[in-house]
């Protein structure tokens, strides 16, 4: 089958580029070297894959000379912000940053549509043939491999320039079993058995269907299977049973060099250490993960919301924060979860959970919190309401269904804050959400998610060792202003580096590394704390070529970007 005729736009110096200069024989191959691989190179893969190789065309062309389609343009606009927009496209996705402003629907549309950091090819996998097909011909010819689930990745590990693809959204199998008889012999409740193109919507539906709950993303799009659970995973449901890599069974994966394997806590032990909380896109690629599933029933949840708009002043607000703050180990010892954003003067608690409680149980546990906010005469209003399942409580709170409303174009900067911050240094956590709240290349949003992980797992796993001292992911982020400048949006960028960061670190030097900034010095440490010399030489068993790369990911300090955005070993 032959290809169509690709014109390839190049997209120089993407902004904020170093410019490095280094020997050609240790970089990836981009499309102007002469090792690039030839037309008739990329036809046989084509006919590898069967048929299945795709050429990259920018999702926003439609939006440029000389592809300017004006309906299609104004479509993509309101969609753009939204991950649902980027998951049907084989190369697209959603960070701004890695986008970098190289064909997007809201530049002049007389400007050039670069590729930029979409990969130029993208095999669009249906099989474990397919992926591993395309791994062999990225190591053979010395090509930078990306893979997507579906975009949504914050940091744009989706993302690369002169890469090839591996598009996993064919991966979309879903089944469940009452009792798990797997290769992992040390549990056998029900599980659920996902795919890289499952999203959580998806997932939660049809647990509901088996009466079952399994934990998946707060972001209705987030691919369970994907660079989520690999990175930790954190849920609604986290307060009672952990993060997702906490209940993983078994990972079916393919690695570097083709191989088709299988790994648990007793086979293959190492790379499922690692595949369960060290980072997505770089140790393998997933074709099916197997989970713990747990028996649905009741939700107990309280929403509340208070404004400085109708509290006495601005002090006594964030006197009311503070209580809440303090009102979380309290929470979270008792199993809940407790999400909350504080944005334009709001408050809002989205919703505290309390999985197979009813609503007296949460009325109790809430009451002293009110009875603080009363105290400061805070006006609120609460809302009290047992689901019958978690996905009606989820569909209730982050719906509609099946997208939800929240944009994640967006800066974000994360730490996670320990239990002694609330108990002893309250005051100096809300003095730095004051200052956040304040900043003028806002508007920034203040986001919690308070719970209490196991401090032990049901199986080792490269979790960060933080989390288990946690009782806040606490992130702030910055959404994307497309009708802003690119260095006014940069500003909130640099803003969330020079302040926010540091203002957090009083607290804690750690980061969940799915919800992290990608330019933040201290990643190695942030992201993976005493686990990052043991990731990286098990990263060197099974991908000793470094075919797998991904920003901020295990061994991706060892690599950077040359003025033209070849990907060189440093």
């Amino acid at each position: 089958m032959a290809l169509p005729t690709f014109l390839l736009a190049l997209s120089g110096i993407a902004k904020g580029a170093h410019s490095l200069s280094f020997d050609r024989s240790s970089c990836k191959c981009v499309p102007q070297d002469s090792c690039w691989p030839l037309t008739q190179e990329w036809q046989s893969l084509n006919q590898t894959v069967e048929g299945r190789l795709i050429v990259t065309v920018p999702l926003a062309s439609v939006c440029h000379q000389p592809h300017l389609a004006q309906s299609q343009c104004e479509k993509l606009k309101d969609g753009w912000p939204f991950t649902q927009t980027h998951i049907p496209d084989p190369a697209s996705f959603v960070s701004p940053l890695a986008q970098n402003g190289s064909c997007d629907p809201y530049s002049p549309q007389t400007s050039k549509c670069d590729i930029g950091n979409y990969p130029v090819y993208v095999v669009n996998a249906s099989t474990p043939e397919h992926v591993a097909a395309a791994l062999r011909f990225a190591k053979k010819k010395n090509i930078r491999v990306v893979v997507k689930s579906t975009g949504h990745d914050l940091l744009g590990k989706s993302s690369g320039h002169g890469s090839l693809g591996i598009w996993m959204h064919s991966f979309n199998h879903l089944s469940f079993t009452p009792k798990y008889t797997g290769v992992n012999s040390n549990y056998i409740g029900p599980a659920a058995r996902i795919g890289p193109g499952v999203l959580s919507y998806e997932l939660y539906e049809k647990a509901a269907k088996n009466g079952l709950r399994v934990l998946g993303g707060t972001c209705p799009t987030v691919a369970v299977a994907g660079g989520y659970t690999a990175g930790g995973g954190h849920s609604l449901l986290s307060g009672k049973y952990g993060l997702s890599a906490d209940n993983v069974l078994e990972w079916e994966v393919v690695t570097s060099n083709g191989s088709h394997i299988t790994a648990t806590p007793t086979h293959n032990a190492d790379l499922y250490w690692a595949l369960s909380g060290g980072g997505g896109g770089v140790f393998a690629v997933t074709l099916s993960m197997t989970v713990k599933a747990f028996p649905d029933g009741p939700i107990a949840t309280a929403g509340l919301t208070f404004e400085v708009s109708t509290s006495p002043n601005e002090d006594v607000f964030w006197s009311a924060v503070q209580a809440f703050h303090k009102q979380i180990p309290v929470f979270v010892d008792y199993g809940a979860s407790a999400p909350y954003v504080i944005q334009g003067g709001i408050f809002s608690l989205q919703p505290l959970t309390l999985p197979d409680k009813s609503d007296e149980e949460v009325e109790d546990l809430i009451a002293p919190l009110l009875a603080e906010l009363n105290a400061l005469k805070v006006p609120y209003k609460l809302n009290v309401t047992t689901f019958p399942s978690f996905y009606d409580m989820f569909a209730a709170y982050y719906g509609p269904l099946p997208y939800g409303v929240v944009s994640h174009s967006e800066v974000q900067a994360s730490r996670l804050i320990p239990r002694p911050t609330l108990l002893q240094k309250s005051d100096e956590l809300i003095k730095v959400h004051r200052k956040i709240a304040s900043l003028k290349e806002g508007p920034f949003w203040i986001v919690g998610n308070s719970f209490r992980v196991p401090r032990t797992p049901s199986a080792p796993n490269a979790v960060l060792p933080a989390w288990r001292d946690t009782d806040i992911h606490q992130m702030v982020v910055g959404p994307w202003n497309w009708t802003a400048t690119w260095t006014e949006n940069l500003a909130k960028e640099q803003a969330l580096l020079d302040t926010v960061l540091p203002g957090l670190s009083q607290f804690s030097r750690s980061t969940y590394l799915n919800e992290g900034t990608p330019n933040q010095a201290d990643w190695k440490e942030a992201f993976y704390g005493s686990n990052y010399g043991r990731l990286r030489k098990i990263k060197r068993v099974y991908d000793p070529d470094d075919v797998f790369y991904a920003k901020t990911g295990v061994g991706s300090d060892e690599w950077s970007a040359d003025s033209d955005q070849r990907l060189c070993r440093i």
